[in-house]
């Protein structure tokens, strides 16, 4: 149970009663000052400890469909079968299986919030909630309708698309978000189609009760509809000061912009009075990722070099992946993957994959990514390789195990013939 700082207040303030002595009585005040402190102090650190328990994020959307539960080590995800299904991330096997539902959503308590199958004119959004432990509906299912014109059909159509998750990557807090949008591909010169547009937002607490929200989910900076989708958050690479000194995390050397190096002094992101004299001319090296990064207790965090050609954070923003190409495009894994701890940017993980870049996160050992389709010809064949969530090592860096997911993108023929 989390303690209350009110009730720690009151067990601080408790003390004896005052000695009649006049000569004790100042020690006596000192002695309940020092009593009432100690226990304030104690009973900050379990709230805070309180709390940073509570605002940790242990729930994450790495794509639509794919949501990680990091406190239960489980992945829901929808499969190709029209189905939610629970996958243990140490060994990837099935929890189990369930058909009330297609779309896991969000994370709510023990429940999953799931999109109900629809058809393909639908304007019905119906949601259920799953037990997490079972997959067992856990109360009736919802219906909202969204209005004339939306489609809520899970899979992309040849001019629409249907898009409902959570506003950031935390699957755990926050409104349902859900966006429509249609553009006619096709259709007479002198009578150009507009798009078709309309949002909004859904407010679902641990209970799963869904209610609306008035706002309709409009984001309050930019006044824009939202995006439902996830996104790859980037860093962006810094342009240095001329007396900045970079740390190359690729050699290790220590160096300006201008190409000087910098014998190494312990840290720190400008160049000592004192290194100018011994300053030897370097070529340095060309793109990468400039990034001044450090941890909570750093006060001068270092300028460093990060090689690479792609650069993403961690759907839990605690990882920095660098990917680089570092072979022949007709090869099985091209593309080597870096993950750096943030903060102290030491390495995590590494690894060659056949994906270059995608959202992702490292729980439990455990890196865990979407895998676009490909084809691959093996025995002169060409085999085709579905979407996936892949799990690897990241001690060794190995493909523990991957689960093919349900792919909602339009794969249909693209209109060319005027209407």
């Amino acid at each position: 149970m989390r303690p209350r700082l009110d009730s720690c207040l009151s067990f601080g303030s408790r003390s004896r009663p005052l000695p009649k002595a006049r000569s004790n009585r100042l020690a006596h005040g000192r002695f309940r000052l020092r009593h009432r402190l100690a226990a304030i102090a104690g009973c900050l650190l379990l709230v805070a400890a309180g709390a940073h328990g509570q605002q940790s994020v242990e729930g994450f959307r790495i794509a639509p469909g794919v949501l990680i539960d990091a406190a239960n080590d489980v992945a829901f995800l929808m499969s190709p079968k029209g189905q939610v299904q629970a996958v243990k991330l140490e060994k990837g096997e099935i929890l189990w299986t369930s058909s009330a539902a297609a779309r896991p959503i969000a994370l709510r308590g023990e429940r999953i919030i799931a999109q109900v199958e629809a058809g393909e004119a639908d304007a019905i959004l119906t949601l259920v909630a799953l037990a997490a432990a079972d997959g067992k509906p856990a109360g009736p299912a919802q219906k909202i309708d969204l209005g004339t014109g939306v489609r809520t059909s899970i899979d992309d159509g040849v001019e629409n698309q249907f898009v409902v998750g959570t506003r950031e990557a935390d699957a755990r807090r926050g409104p349902i978000l859900w966006r429509y949008f249609e553009q006619k591909l096709s259709g007479p010169e002198e009578d150009p189609a507009s798009p078709f547009e309309r949002f909004g937002a859904l407010d679902v607490s641990d209970t799963a009760s869904i209610s609306r929200l008035s706002n309709g989910g409009t984001d309050r900076k930019s006044g824009r509809p939202p995006y439902a989708a996830p996104r790859i958050s980037r860093p962006g690479s810094e342009v240095p000061k001329a007396e900045t000194v970079i740390l190359d995390l690729e050699t290790g050397a220590r160096y300006r912009p201008d190409g000087v190096s910098v014998p190494s002094n312990g840290g720190g992101t400008t160049a000592p009075p004192g290194d100018a004299a011994k300053a030897v001319p370097i070529k340095p090296p060309t793109g990468g990722l400039i990034i001044t990064e450090g941890g909570h207790d750093e006060k001068a965090p270092p300028t460093r070099r990060i090689p690479g050609d792609q650069f993403a954070y961690s759907v839990d923003d605690r990882h920095l992946a660098a990917s680089a190409f570092a072979g022949v495009i007709e090869a099985a894994e091209p593309y080597r993957w870096t993950v750096y701890e943030r903060g102290t940017f030491e390495i995590a993980a590494q690894f060659m994959a056949q994906t270059s870049l995608a959202p992702f996160i490292l729980t439990g050992g455990r890196v865990l990514y979407l895998q676009q389709p490909f084809q691959r010809r093996v025995g002169g064949q060409l085999k085709n390789h579905p979407l996936a969530l892949v799990a690897r090592d990241a001690r060794t860096g190995r493909i523990v195990w991957t689960r093919t997911v349900r792919d909602t993108r339009y794969q249909g023929p693209i209109p060319s013939q005027p209407r």
